[in-house]
């Protein structure tokens, strides 16, 4: 194939028929002509998915075979259920426009996150917290990422006794779906250790030191940082995750890729 694409995934999928029909209206409003297809073991030269689910694995791990672009969509770093990230050639922003890929600071950024209403709180002294909290990756992460390699359960342990030693406090593991939800435990917590969660940016909005072990945003996050570097890179984090989320009609108006354009993460 030559050309650019949507893909579908390969069961049925309102979202992923919904996004793909608003990016592609976005698209072709810039002057791309970007069509919406079933994967069926092709890819093009530009190419898009939603979510890792029902074949989206699939055509990004084609995609990498082939050394050829895609932009992975998915839920949004804030404000889950109205907006949605999209990610030039993997799954979370770990690299930015900045110098040597680092996130930074642009008035686009810096509006949208404050149309966003998020509020930074000062960095919090670990001392105060009574617990490490462990959030630790999906079946459906883990998989993806290390198809081959261990388990989250052994991620799980290795964390544990590591946290426990080095902290000296109780570790509470929070999953997805457990009933004290993480923004609870969030409440007690000196410091968040998870392997990609985007649950850990809300850690990193209270104050809270977060580590993660798996490819995120959050890598550019030190424990060891003084406190104002240390707020200073969360503020460029959260401006730069801001820029790069939209909701489904700034993805069918061609907003979101302007934007994208903008920062040298969509063709021009």
């Amino acid at each position: 194939m030559s050309g650019t694409s949507f893909f579908y995934p390969d069961a049925p999928h309102r979202m992923s028929s919904t996004i793909a029909l608003r990016f592609a209206t976005g698209a072709r409003a810039c002057g791309h002509e970007w069509f919406t297809r079933e994967y069926k073991g092709e890819i093009d030269d530009l190419n898009t998915t939603y979510g890792i689910l029902h074949g989206g694995t699939d055509v990004i791990r084609h995609c990498e075979r082939e050394k050829k672009d895609y932009w992975y969509i998915d839920h949004g770093y804030f404000r889950r259920e109205e907006y949605y990230r999209v990610v030039k050639n993997e799954l979370q922003h770990t690299s930015f426009a900045g110098v040597g890929g680092a996130p930074a600071v642009s008035e686009c950024g810096e509006n949208r996150l404050r149309e966003l209403g998020i509020t930074l709180a000062p960095r919090r002294d670990p001392a105060t917290g009574e617990i490490i909290v462990l959030v630790p990756p999906t079946d459906y992460q883990w998989r993806f990422y290390t198809p081959s390699v261990d388990s989250p359960e052994n991620w799980v342990k290795a964390w544990q006794a590591h946290c426990e030693k080095t902290y000296c406090k109780p570790v509470v593991i929070s999953r997805k779906g457990d009933k004290l939800p993480l923004t609870k435990l969030l409440d007690r917590a000196s410091y968040v250790v998870g392997f990609n969660s985007t649950g850990l940016l809300e850690a990193a909005a209270r104050g809270i030191f977060v580590e993660s072990t798996g490819p995120s945003p959050l890598f550019w996050l030190k424990p060891w940082h003084d406190r104002k570097t240390w707020e200073d890179t969360r503020y460029a984090i959260f401006c730069s995750l801001a820029e790069r989320q939209f909701s489904l009609g700034e993805l069918a108006s061609g907003l979101a890729q302007t934007v994208l354009r903008n920062v040298g993460e969509f063709p021009g």
